[in-house]
């Protein structure tokens, strides 16, 4: 999932490195805070 967003919107493969890691963290920030808001609704 996170392979196909990079590829489609920052337009790069996926390979290990400083870009791939902050993206990575982003989604799992970006996940958690939907998952906090919908158990917390």
């Amino acid at each position: 999932m996170i392979g196909s967003f990079v590829r489609r919107v920052k337009r790069s493969e996926w390979t290990p490195g400083p870009l791939m890691m902050a993206v990575d963290q982003s989604f799992h920030v970006v996940t958690l805070l939907g998952l906090s808001l919908a158990v917390g609704s």
